[in-house]
């Protein structure tokens, strides 16, 4: 970090209105535990706070909004569950936006205050003021930068017990972020097309052509909040992901391009170097992709707890990230995302006893005529789909499958997908890499649900002998996922053979794999005494 520069008048900010790379997940009906909190007396400045549980103060991750500092507010930051899983609070603020009266500094100051503020309820809101990571996209990426590189803006002093925080912290992950707003540096950078209206209005001015003009009037602000110019040895890690719709080609081919080119990243990484500092870290697709970090919330999730989420950081037994651990939407559009959103929209309506997840095995239940009878008893939320894999599951998971639930059980049955015969477009994963999507799945389960009982099965046995090859080497790892409190691990297999030990084809559609009535009925009667066990039943 430098030394603060003067400032004379105003400065600009960039941002803008689209988002980037990856952008927020939903969590459905997740309420903060404080609303619209003031951090300041205007009323824009207010901030949104989600506690995690925890022993102990715990890290928290600070969202700054996009839009240009034009538009924009504190709910585009959808994803505080990923967070909260992994025992991290969340903030989301809002700030002044720049209009005829409120220039540079000031959106940038209001983020810059509700870090000291949040500071200030460390021990109200149980807050490791140690452990705090910036984020936002564009504008909100800008200022998180600003705040992340420049010298601590606490006043010792102060008769603010706000002012007297401290503004420094432990890291920022941020997306399309601009890492100048200086026109003397980012046009001959990326082209005319930088020029969004955020540069010009930032400074007061209506137009490119008027800020040029007055461009000595403006420099020194343009230079002062530009994170570039702060950079230094001292300052913590940094993270920039740039959307895959912008290359790395300049000139700029648009003003969205301009404002969210990846050059921005580029030349910052370069100044890292030159200064000694060798921490920031970039996502720019066939350019620059990190071999540390995934995505933003793989930064965040390492840098504010020391663990990867579930979207980063396991490895297979090879020492590369299986994709059966990388959370992605199931390709097939006849289920989503249509029964993802009415699944998220059943779970809203009560409270759950049971809880089933799986793939088509399960899915496929609730076509069967004995499904209503089977439950009839409990309360039973069914989150099969048909061709789901250990990611697929991931994803759902990640976007709200378990929010606003307590089921007293949830029982996991998954796998089967993964070990058909190879095909065109089809390989078949390692036992091993699908045992780790599935521990993945029981991380996730038990942090999203801690007073629930989890329940995986061992995959049902199945046709031809190659793929019931593949699905025993899997079985014969699930009861090390057991630890004898909460998580248990089932095998009712049996039920589905025949007398010589191969699959009872009563049970079986032709395909020797999907249950058909009888099959169901099966299962039914093993599962009874499971939910007996564990108070499912009324």
């Amino acid at each position: 970090m430098k030394t603060q520069l003067v400032i004379t008048s105003l400065i600009l900010s960039l941002s803008c209105h689209s988002g980037f790379a990856k952008k927020p997940r939903a969590a459905k009906g997740l309420t903060p535990t404080h609303v619209n909190v003031a951090y300041d007396s205007h009323e824009r400045t207010v901030l949104d706070f989600w506690q995690a549980k925890g022993e102990g103060p715990r890290p928290l991750l600070i969202y700054i909004h996009g839009g240009g500092w034009i538009k924009g507010d504190k709910k585009a930051m959808k994803n505080a569950q990923t967070y909260l899983a992994h025992g991290i609070s969340v903030a989301t603020v809002n700030y002044r936006l720049l209009d005829k009266d409120v220039t540079l500094p000031t959106p940038v100051h209001d983020a810059a205050r509700a870090v000291q503020f949040l500071r200030s309820k460390a021990r109200e809101w149980n807050i490791d003021k140690n452990k705090i990571v910036l984020s936002g996209q564009s504008a909100g990426a800008c200022s998180s930068l600003w705040i992340a590189c420049h010298d601590d803006l606490a006043k010792p002093g102060s008769n603010d017990p706000v002012e007297r925080e401290s503004t420094r912290v432990l890291g920022a992950a941020v997306g399309i972020g601009q890492t100048s707003i200086d026109p003397a540096v980012i046009e001959p950078w990326i082209g005319p097309n930088v020029y969004h209206a955020m540069i010009y209005k930032a400074v007061g001015e209506d137009s490119a052509e008027a800020m040029q003009r007055n461009y000595a009037k403006h420099k020194e602000l343009y230079q002062e909040f530009s994170a570039i110019n702060h950079l230094s040895k001292d300052d913590p890690p940094l993270f920039l992901e740039y959307d895959s719709r912008f290359d790395m080609s300049v000139p700029a081919k648009s003003i969205n391009h301009g404002i969210h080119h990846p050059v921005f990243g580029a030349k910052f990484k370069e100044q890292s170097a030159k200064v000694g500092h060798n921490k920031v870290e970039l996502m720019i697709k066939n350019h620059d992709e990190s071999k540390q970090f995934s995505d933003v919330d793989d930064f965040v999730i390492k840098t504010l707890t020391g663990r990867a989420g579930a979207s980063a950081g396991k490895e297979s037994v090879t020492g590369e990230k299986p994709a059966t651990i990388m959370p992605v939407p199931s390709k097939l559009k006849k289920f989503m995302p249509k029964r993802h959103n009415a699944k998220l929209a059943e779970a809203k309506k009560g409270d759950f006893d049971l809880v089933m997840i799986g793939d088509s095995i399960t899915h496929n239940w609730e076509s069967q005529k004995n499904y209503k009878t089977a439950f009839a008893d409990c309360k039973m939320l069914n989150l099969g789909f048909a061709g789901d894999r250990t990611q697929n599951v991931l994803w759902r998971i990640e976007n709200g499958a378990l929010d606003g639930i307590s089921p007293k059980l949830v029982t996991l049955m998954i796998g089967t997908n993964h070990a058909h015969d190879p095909r065109k477009g089809f390989t078949p994963d390692k036992a091993e890499d699908v045992f780790t999507g599935i521990k993945a799945i029981v991380a996730e389960v038990r942090t999203r649900l801690p007073e629930a009982k989890l329940m995986v099965f061992s995959v049902f046995p199945r046709g031809p002998e190659s793929t019931q090859a593949r699905v025993t080497a899997l079985n014969a790892m699930l009861p090390k996922l057991a630890d004898g409190k909460h998580v248990i691990h089932m095998d009712i297999n049996q039920i589905f053979l025949g007398k010589n030990g191969t699959l009872n084809p009563a049970l079986f559609k032709r395909d020797q794999l999907h249950l058909d009535v009888k099959g169901y009925e099966a299962w039914a009667k093993a599962l009874l005494p499971i939910l007996t066990q564990y108070q499912v039943l009324k």
